[in-house]
């Protein structure tokens, strides 16, 4: 296979994975209806600092470090915190009243920051080592993947900044603030998955 034949692969196999609904997703959807669809965007991109770590750790072979008991102890508790802490808010904002000619500088960084949060859940973290790592692992030029997943990602975080969008022109008020609070709901089920998983990780 060719460079390019490498990274059109990593690009169409990070943007699969990426696409279906998870609590990164729901994030996503959630900053782009209650500030600006463009939100959605930065949300994503907020992932990405965690994933060029973890692409860092895979280079010099420090992907094993998430096995450690220890390790997966924090993960979970702080995945759990935050995931508790973005619930809350999506219930508070139920009632939002979407602007979508708002300032979209106002808080760009904290859409950046709720996708760096969402990237920390163990789920997040799991499912690198899970697919990513593992198809890392078998490609022979390992720059190219990492480049081509990096660009399947932004794609998908355009993808769910135009589905922000459309919901935002053709969505009611109260149809958004059903989505809030799904999205507020599906987060919360993520938090109480996570503490039972960390609860049979404490007494396995």
């Amino acid at each position: 296979m060719s460079a390019i034949s490498y990274f059109l692969t990593a690009a169409i196999f990070s943007f699969t994975i990426a696409l279906p609904v998870g609590s990164g997703s729901v994030m996503m959807i959630r900053n782009g209806l209650n500030k600006h669809y463009s939100h959605a965007f930065w949300t994503g991109l907020g992932m990405n600092p965690t994933d060029c770590v973890m692409m860092f750790l895979y280079y010099i072979g420090l992907s094993k470090v998430f096995q450690i008991y220890g390790v997966q102890l924090i993960l979970y508790i702080i995945g759990i915190l935050l995931l508790l802490k973005l619930s809350v808010e999506c219930f508070k904002k139920k009632n939002v009243k979407v602007e979508g000619d708002s300032d979209e500088r106002h808080s760009a960084f904290d859409s950046f920051k709720d996708g760096v949060a969402v990237s920390l859940i163990p789920s997040s973290l799991i499912t690198w080592c899970a697919l990513y790592g593992s198809f890392l692992s078998t490609q022979p030029n390992f720059g190219i993947a990492c480049l081509g997943i990096l660009v399947g990602f932004t794609f998908n975080n355009l993808a769910y900044m135009g589905i922000a969008f459309v919901i935002s022109k053709f969505a009611n008020q109260k149809i958004i603030r059903y989505i809030n609070v799904g999205s507020g709901i599906f987060l919360l089920g993520f938090a109480f998955y996570f503490a039972y998983q960390l609860f049979l990780l404490i007494f396995r």
